[in-house]
């Protein structure tokens, strides 16, 4: 009759493998097999569980290394090359990494010694490159409606500036005594009263039509100051801009799709 060979199961060690200091109950219990002093990966340098060391002194015993040399790192982390400054005293930002961070300050950097037309083409510039780099379109829509909430927070905070009011009722002026020439010499008033887009109210007026479809300048008009006063009252609150401006914009489309905003009338000239 023949007897099967009992191999004994083997026992966890009572001492680090790396520096021999002696591990506690709680370590030995634990299945650690080094101190607390090397229990880093040394690829990543975040902490490592007991299953990670077992794996790399199994790794090493593979190899061929000794157990007191042993690289300690997570198994992930053996499959990712690591370039340290420890590895690579001569380590520099990468290009790649600082064509990513010149392009993200391109594309909020102004340059006063510029025109205001070659800034906003060098912000064109910038903002197509970062698009084409995103990687699908999630990221870029995104993207886009960060930007969107940038335009709305900055809009708001050049309101609140004196010199935009001071600015405003300046160009409101030449606008009345320009309006009032033509008239002077006209021998009767215009038909029509044009209203051009040339100044940044009436940009964003536009947009906001364009956004939620309102066809009446007077009912944006209306809808607008109520939205933005709306946004500013969340953002007094400490709302982030981007949350408050999805709350009030989903606001107003529940009104116009309950009926309660008139988006098919037109102005009567």
């Amino acid at each position: 009759m023949s007897t099967l060979a009992i191999v004994p199961k083997k026992k966890d060690p009572t001492e680090c493998l790396i520096c021999g200091k002696p591990l506690g109950l709680e370590s030995i219990d634990s299945g650690f097999w080094t101190c607390h002093e090397h229990r880093t990966c040394c690829k990543c340098s975040h902490p490592l569980s007991a299953k990670d060391i077992q794996w790399s002194f199994s790794k090493a015993e593979d190899d061929g290394t000794e157990q007191k040399h042993a690289d300690l790192m997570h198994a992930r982390c053996a499959t990712t090359n690591y370039t340290t400054l420890e590895s690579d005293p001569t380590l520099t930002i990468k290009k790649s990494t600082l064509d990513y961070l010149n392009l993200a300050r391109l594309i909020v950097e102004i340059d006063p010694l510029l025109s205001v037309e070659t800034n906003q083409k060098n912000g064109d510039i910038a903002v197509t490159q970062w698009i084409h780099q995103l990687p699908d379109f999630e990221a870029r829509s995104l993207f886009l409606r960060r930007m969107e909430s940038m335009v709305a927070q900055a809009s708001l905070v050049v309101r609140q500036d004196p010199k935009y009011t001071k600015n405003a009722l300046k160009l409101r002026e030449e606008k009345r005594q320009k309006q009032a020439q033509v008239e002077k010499e006209t021998s009767t008033r215009p038909v029509a009263k044009v209203n051009k887009p040339n100044d940044f109210d009436e940009m964003l007026l536009a947009e906001f039509m364009k956004n939620f479809d309102i066809k009446s300048r007077k009912v944006a008009m209306k809808e607008q100051k109520l939205r933005d006063k709306a946004l500013q009252a969340l953002i007094d609150t400490h709302v982030p801009s981007l949350v408050a401006k999805e709350m009030v914009d989903k606001m107003l489309r529940d009104k116009i799709s309950k009926g309660l905003v008139d988006i098919t009338s037109i102005d009567k000239e």
